[in-house]
């Protein structure tokens, strides 16, 4: 209810703040109603929790672009309106004002039937109905050939090798009841309980008894640290009863071993935690003895605001022999966070992928405005008046010179003398 009343406020505010830019006769407070609008506008993001859209309103509208517009105004003279006493109409365009009193009613009606009808229907302000379940299989059974995921008798993935994993999918979210069904081996049924808008792995990896399952959690979120990737370690490997991820450090020093994840038990998933970008150093060791490495993490890069998934199983190494030889193996899966929403890198994918056809249409409308404020704050110069044909007057006439200098007068006693405070204009 605070959320819906400061935007009732805000929102109104916003509304007055553009009227009255329409209404006024000065220049420069219609551009100051105008940054009071951008700045309400910037609270109703900030309402939406996108603070960068909040932050990109005041910077570039409320501050580059209305800088620019004062920056006109001021320099065409124009922010005290258009004379009172000029012969011209006070404003020329007086279809402003009541199609701007039009807008408001039709806004005010808009808000009000809404209102009205969200007070006869409280499920409007009911949480919206969660999302589905992101999931995913990955095949780490040693020895089972490829797998399917099925759900009653629908087949969600199939053909997933050794070693593989499928893409994301939606299923619903409560008990998930599936079937896992192997090229090689009795299939395996289950019930997962998955949460609402949650994102997670189901791992298959093989054991004496036969095929197990094991749920991942993961997430798919913007990583909140700076230059920062997300990482999900899971344990398939049975060679051991639980595993560690130990950072050694360098041979050199000593004493600088750290433990990044402690006494991972089989067929379970560390929580999703953050790690700063670049190259690892991390190796697999036994839980009950940390120098014993079971296997390196060799070549594992943790990317910026990428999800990484990291299993540790079992393959066959064809040593020469025809059954081979079974080590520990690495898997890893990565998939891109999404971009949060509101912050720089969603704006910079709607903008460039869905809407970059309005976005360079406002650009555009942008100018287009530029050019309107010009045209509307200039005034018109006062014409000159038009002094050709009027004789230049002088304080002696030319013939009262030429008498002066000659002595005595030049022109017939008939002759009308043209008065020397006077000019003559031609064709009077």
């Amino acid at each position: 209810m605070t959320e819906f009343i400061l935007f009732a406020v805000v929102g109104a505010l916003a509304v007055i703040a553009a009227v009255a830019m329409l209404l006024t006769s000065n220049a420069v407070h219609a551009a100051l109603y105008l940054v009071a609008t951008m700045l309400c506008i910037a609270f109703l993001f900030l309402l939406l929790n996108a603070p960068f859209l909040a932050m990109i309103q005041i910077t570039v509208y409320a501050g580059a672009i209305m800088v620019l517009f004062l920056f006109v105004i001021m320099l065409l003279g124009s922010e005290q309106g258009e004379s009172q006493t000029s012969s011209e109409p006070q404003r020329r365009f007086r279809w402003f004002v009541p199609l701007a009193l039009v807008l408001a009613m039709a806004l005010l009606f808009g808000v009000g039937l809404a209102v009205t009808t969200a007070s006869q229907d409280q499920s409007t302000f009911q949480t919206p109905p969660s999302g589905n379940v992101q999931l995913r299989l990955v095949n780490a059974a040693l020895g089972v050939g490829s797998i399917s995921l099925l759900s009653g008798d629908v087949t969600l993935v199939g053909d997933i090798a050794y070693g593989e994993g499928s893409d994301y999918f939606e299923v619903v979210p409560g008990d998930y009841e599936f079937s896992i069904v192997p090229a090689d081996g009795e299939p395996l049924t289950g019930t997962v309980n998955l949460a609402a808008d949650s994102t997670g792995t189901l791992v298959v990896y093989a054991q004496d008894a036969g095929l197990r399952v094991g749920y991942a959690a993961e997430s798919l979120d913007t990583v909140d640290e700076p230059r920062s990737g997300r990482v999900v370690v899971f344990n398939a490997y049975p060679g051991s009863a639980a595993v560690s991820v130990v950072d050694y450090g360098s041979e050199f020093v000593e004493d600088d071993t750290e433990a990044i994840i402690e006494g991972l038990a089989l067929g379970a998933a560390s929580a999703p935690f953050a790690v700063e970008e670049g190259e690892t150093d991390w190796s697999f060791a036994d839980a009950a003895d940390a120098s014993a490495r079971i296997i390196p993490l060799n070549g594992f890069e943790v990317e910026r605001n990428v999800s990484s998934l990291v299993v540790v199983a079992q393959e066959v190494y064809q040593d020469g022999s025809d059954a081979g030889v079974v080590r520990p193996a690495t898997m890893q899966f990565s998939s891109p966070a999404r971009p949060s929403f509101g912050g720089p890198q969603a704006i910079g994918y709607a903008l460039f992928t869905d809407y970059l056809l309005p976005f360079q249409l406002l650009a555009l409308l942008l100018l287009a405005a530029m050019v309107g404020v010009i045209v509307l704050t200039h005034r018109q110069m006062a014409p000159i008046a038009n002094r050709i044909g009027v004789r230049r007057r002088v304080s002696r006439p030319l013939v009262n010179v030429i008498a002066a200098q000659v002595g005595h007068d030049v022109t017939d006693d008939a002759a009308e003398r043209i008065p020397a405070d006077e000019a003559e204009v031609v064709g009077s």
